[in-house]
């Protein structure tokens, strides 16, 4: 009887145990079957990911997760990721699919042998933001918003509350600077230094516009950059001989190959750009520049420097030098001529190397920047060969003036071919007389800039910010690291 019962009780025993099921198999791309809880096995992992779009990004690999850490403002909702997996292990997306990681990404992978499975997590996070965000300031023939010491704390306090970072200041204009320039009397027929300064009306604080401008821009955290507007331009309309500047140097004025005086499209009229003694003027006043206010940020060339119109050099100067340089040979009336548009271009290449090795011999710590029109059209109207200069280690940032709205996109792309997206902060035009850019075209600029991952942008010019203050206000809600 006790082993009969015995017999029993182990019968009922087994009736009375649980099933066990094996766990089901999800279906392809089934992300309602949730394996974050299955043990994570040696070989069901991701071996290596990379971002072959963003070859910036940080990428930290862990056994079931990665987190891509992203440059400010990259565009994230279609990210491509490159991956490997251990030998007998599906992937599902696989390699090479493109990934929405604005939210958790995920990769299902399932061992072959046995169908063990895991998941495998992408996450995103962004680095801080970071970009040069700027406003061109004209001369104060085209603004009063720095005419007065009170005018540049407001103006200033408003570009910080706004959370702009730079101030692109007009410091040559119409034979003027923005300070009194030792220099410009010297080689003019200024009777004072002041009298060759436009901000010579300026009044209050230190009673220099300049210094002050340096000076309260720092204390909100914004740089200064010098920005030589007219460059190796003389004037718009014509040439004044009465000039302060020509009236001392009536030979630098410069000469096209018909014998005129250099234009471009008959309206802007250049000096000699090819002229040791023009480039040495324009280095000495950067160099006074620096000297004379030796806290600030940078110095900028502008789409008239370097520069010149396409149809010059044919003064004796430039002429003789193609002649010294060719065997005697004579440069041809044709400018476009092969030979004879590589001799200057070399020449105003050249000077672009000559000014970043001026400013980094005072202040190695100051940004060369320029700002030329869009490549090639600059090479082949105004000799403006900036491509070169980058290639060459003389330019920090280059500013590209993207200022037709319907083709800002198709400037911007073309651009970034021959630089990289670190140093180009594209010019987007903010105000152009009475017009505003719309908000709709500051938005899909500004967005579009954020995907192609520039150094920023930068408005031409101050004063469009007093119609577009809360539209910045959103676009621009945190302050971001200046990359100057």
């Amino acid at each position: 009887m006790k082993v009969r019962h015995l017999l029993i009780l182990a019968l009922l025993a087994v009736a009375c145990r649980p099933s066990v099921n094996p766990d089901p198999e999800p279906g392809p791309g089934a992300e309602s079957a949730d394996t974050t809880q299955a043990k994570v096995l040696p070989d069901l992992k991701v071996l290596t990911l990379e971002v072959p779009d963003f070859p910036d990004a940080e990428v930290t690999l862990g056994e079931e997760n990665a987190d891509i850490l992203f440059p400010f403002g990259a565009d994230v909702s279609g990210v491509r990721l490159d991956f490997t997996v251990p030998e007998g292990i599906t992937a599902d997306p696989e390699s090479g699919s493109s990934f929405n990681l604005t939210k958790k990404g995920k990769i299902f992978l399932r061992r072959e042998e046995d169908g063990a499975a895991a998941q495998f997590a992408v996450t995103s996070s962004f680095k801080e933001p970071t970009g040069v965000r700027g406003l061109f300031l004209p001369s104060p023939d085209h603004t009063s918003s720095f005419i007065t010491y009170d005018n540049v704390c407001s103006s200033l306090d408003l570009m910080e509350e706004l959370n702009f970072n730079t101030l692109f200041v007009c410091t040559w204009a119409a034979t003027k600077t923005a300070w009194d320039s030792p220099l410009l009397l010297k080689e003019t027929t200024y009777s004072s230094a002041a009298e060759g300064n436009m901000y010579s009306g300026y009044t209050g604080g230190s009673g220099d516009a300049l210094k002050d401008i340096i000076s309260e821009a720092h204390k909100r955290d914004i740089k200064v950059v010098l920005w030589f507007e007219y460059g190796f331009m003389h004037r718009v309309g014509g040439v004044d001989l009465t000039d302060p500047l020509l009236s001392k140097h009536p030979g630098w004025i410069g000469i096209d190959n018909k014998g005129g005086y250099s234009n471009y499209n008959g309206t802007d009229y250049y000096l000699n750009a090819y002229d040791p003694e023009v480039q040495g003027f324009f280095l000495s006043l950067i160099k006074e520049a620096l000297v004379l206010y030796p806290d600030l940020d940078g110095v900028m060339g502008d789409d008239r420097m370097p520069a010149m119109p396409v149809n010059s050099g044919y003064d004796p100067l430039t002429k003789a030098a193609y002649a010294a340089a060719n065997d005697g040979a004579e440069p041809s009336l044709n400018y476009n001529s092969t030979a004879w548009q590589n001799f200057r271009l070399r020449i105003l290449n050249d000077f672009a190397a000559d000014i970043y090795r001026t400013v980094k011999g005072i202040k190695p710590s100051a940004a060369v920047c320029f700002s030329p029109n869009n490549y090639p059209w600059c090479k082949q109207n105004l000799m403006q060969d900036w491509p070169t200069w980058v290639s060459e280690g003389n330019a920090d940032l280059i500013c590209v003036q993207c200022y037709i709205p319907a083709n800002y996109e198709d400037y911007v792309t073309l651009s970034l071919r021959y630089l990289k997206p670190s140093m180009f902060c594209p010019v987007m035009i903010l105000k152009n007389g009475s017009n505003i850019l719309s908000e709709a075209d500051i938005k899909s600029e500004i967005a579009f800039n954020r995907k192609m991952l520039t150094a920023g942008e930068s408005q031409f010019w101050f004063d469009g910010i007093f119609q577009r203050k809360e539209l910045f206000k959103s676009l621009y809600p945190d302050k971001a690291i200046n990359p100057l």
